[in-house]
């Protein structure tokens, strides 16, 4: 979804949209989204997925980035979009990591993003404990690769684990009122080579299922500015696909937005932010893709502070935050347990804690109490 045309030129991206909206299953082998198809060269593809009703079964990889692009100064886009929608990856024991963002060996700038809505849900073709679909947010060493999962408005992640393969790429989880759902035990259900995983206001709930399962990075509260809101000045005219919102800053990380549009009239009518993101000072938002006629035009992006999300633990397994965290909002417990270490538990204020039928377990052999 999305090849490079075959040229050479750092400037040679095609745009591809794929949108599944039938009632009826749909069935894919292995798919790129922002795919390749160039010579080593070429910069390879920007790519939109959107699945707006019905399911989606991968029985192969699904790949977002997949260029093997060295032309300077390119850059790579994709986005897979679920609201509304299902998609049910491939299980781990057939394919290995059957998510792969920013997959092959190229050095270009690439941009990932999965984000999962209101009414949404990525799961996995199996329920067999353990033999869901992993989700490895950075496959190749590209230091100029960002990738990014954002589980917001209800939507719905269940998979075996979710981690980066490589450390060189940015790779970041956002949580806003998202729900995590344990596909079986494991104890880096989000594991390692994860950047910042946010909890913004919205928050988070791990669905255990019953299994015990463990979280290695911090769970971080948003600190300095987030983006709030970014005005659309004027509408375009011509698309005839949704276009991907990109956001570069010096400073901050993990804002993503989705641009909102007009189908019978090719127009972009609004945008909406899914994840706020952290610590941006003077952000460039540019709309990508979208086959447009004439193109829409953004206003600058507004800024604010926007607090902190809290945790929820539901399904009657045990949840081990071994990294700890910062989120400053409510902890909740409604079933099963959560496992601490004080130490690592850090917020600038202390959030309100329920236990309900559950159980709290706290490490403070390194010193400390929980705030």
């Amino acid at each position: 979804i999305g090849n490079s045309s075959g040229g050479a030129a750092p400037t040679n991206n095609d745009y591809g949209y794929f949108l599944n909206n039938t009632p009826t299953v749909t069935q894919l082998g292995e798919t790129g989204i922002g795919a390749g198809g160039g010579p080593a060269t070429a910069a390879g593809g920007d790519g939109v997925m959107e699945i707006a009703s019905g399911t989606v079964n991968f029985t192969n990889w699904i790949t977002l980035g997949r260029s093997q692009g060295i032309a300077p100064g390119s850059a790579q886009r994709s986005l897979l979009l679920i609201r509304n929608g299902t998609a049910f990856g491939p299980n781990r024991n057939v394919t290995g990591d059957g998510i792969r963002p920013n997959w092959s060996g190229s050095v270009i700038n690439q941009i990932s993003v999965m984000d999962i809505g209101a009414g949404g849900k990525l799961g996995s073709l199996t329920n067999a404990a353990g033999n869901g679909a992993n989700i490895n947010l950075n496959q190749a060493n590209n230091a100029n690769a960002v990738s990014i999962l954002t589980v917001s408005g209800g939507g719905i992640v269940e998979v075996y684990n979710i981690y980066s393969f490589n450390a060189a790429p940015l790779s970041i989880i956002n949580l806003n009122n998202g729900v995590l759902t344990a596909d079986g035990t494991f104890n880096q259900f989000l594991g390692t080579g994860l950047d910042d995983v946010f909890v913004y206001p919205g928050g988070v709930t791990f669905n255990t299922q019953g299994f015990n399962v463990g979280v290695v990075p911090q769970l971080l509260a948003p600190s300095g500015n987030s983006i709030t809101s970014i005005p659309v000045n004027t509408t375009g005219a011509g698309y005839i696909g949704r276009p991907i919102v990109q956001i570069t800053d010096s400073t901050g990380v993990g804002a993503t937005a989705i641009a909102e549009w007009n189908k019978s009239l090719g127009t972009v009518t609004s945008v909406t932010i899914t994840a706020p993101g952290s610590g941006y000072t003077s952000p460039t938002v540019t709309l990508v893709g979208g086959g447009y006629t004439t193109p829409a035009t953004l206003g600058s992006p507004v800024l604010g502070a926007v607090g902190s999300g809290g945790v929820t633990v539901v399904g009657g397994g045990i949840v081990t935050l071994s990294g700890g965290y910062t989120y400053t909002n409510a902890t909740t417990i409604l079933g099963g347990g959560l496992s601490v270490i004080s130490s690592n538990v850090t917020p600038s204020s202390a959030g309100s804690l329920t236990v309900s039928n559950a159980t709290l377990s706290v490490d403070n052999t390194s010193g400390g109490s929980l705030p």
